[in-house]
């Protein structure tokens, strides 16, 4: 039976994924659908609650989605297996394990979880025999591993990401989505075993980041963190230029948002660290603005408070 705490969940969970995540509305309107069936036990009996395949470049939210779908629906972060580590021609010992005793990756999650997101990242790098044990998951909700011992995945969303046509979503600039969306689904197509692609429920191709949607991501990853340096006793304001030069610095054609995160630390949370060392100071209250040769923020100190 559904709580009402669960209720609640589901019906804030569009707006939610949407305040984090921006530029794939079509992505998450499919995403929230699928869940409000898995959540409300009109799943196929026998068979996860939801499955997902995620296509698109690097940077673009696919993994952050997946993120805040587990955070969203299980408080917790989502069970991520980098495929790139299953491609050689004995993985499969690695990951369902083997007579030895061992369970592998994927058994040792299922050892000590019954629901949750499995985020199966690059799917596109796995062996072949590794993709062919999700043909048993999608299908009945089940796994053997090495030992013998059987798993029941019914209470488990499966979100499987892949960079399959990446570059062409990226260099296009006479397809309109639709055509892009055709085109690169064709490409998985031809990846994949239809049996495979056939018992995903939603095959979801993301957008490319345009420069309104960067604006609205490096806007809130501002607002981000100056609630978390002003918990932390720092009253920080940022001029006018500094969203400029985090779109100059925190966005590239090829890794999308990627390098925001290592961004905002280094041109941000280093100039106030550093003034704090400098000064020996506990709170800091000032501006961060960009410097004269617009290569780096500098803090400006408007008063002094301990």
């Amino acid at each position: 039976m559904m709580t009402p705490a669960n209720m609640n969940r589901l019906n804030r969970l569009e707006r939610d994924l949407r305040d984090a995540i921006r530029g794939q509305d079509h992505v998450i309107s499919a995403v929230v659908e699928r869940v409000v069936i898995g959540e409300s036990g009109l799943a196929t009996p026998g068979r996860p609650k939801g499955s997902f395949f995620f296509v698109g470049p690097t940077g673009v939210g696919k993994t952050e989605l997946a993120r805040m779908l587990a955070r969203c629906l299980y408080d917790s972060e989502p069970l991520r297996l980098d495929m790139a580590e299953f491609a050689a021609d004995d993985a499969i010992k690695n990951f369902i394990g083997d007579q030895t005793g061992s369970l592998g990756r994927f058994g040792d999650f299922l050892a000590e979880h019954d629901a949750g997101i499995f985020l199966i990242d690059e799917i596109e790098k796995a062996n072949r025999d590794v993709v062919n044990i999700f043909l048993s998951v999608l299908d009945a909700a089940r796994v053997t591993c090495g030992t013998g011992r059987t798993f029941n995945l019914s209470g488990f969303y499966f979100i499987f990401s892949s960079n399959l046509g990446a570059l062409d979503i990226l260099r296009a600039k006479h397809l309109n989505f639709t055509q892009m969306e055709k085109h690169v689904l064709a490409q998985v197509a031809t990846a994949f075993r239809p049996e495979f692609l056939g018992r995903i429920d939603a095959k979801l191709v993301f957008r490319k980041l345009a420069y309104e949607v960067q604006v609205e991501i490096a806007q809130m990853n501002l607002d981000r963190e100056r609630i978390f340096l002003a918990e932390r006793g720092h009253t920080v304001t940022f001029a006018e230029d500094v969203l400029t030069f985090l779109l100059q610095v925190g966005f590239d054609k090829y890794l999308g948002a990627r390098p925001l995160n290592k961004a905002m630390e280094r041109y941000i949370r280093v100039p106030l660290a550093r003034h704090r060392l400098a000064h020996g100071q506990d709170s800091l209250s000032g501006t961060l603005r960009v410097d004269t040769t617009k290569s780096s923020l500098i803090f400006t100190t408007s008063c002094l408070w301990q």
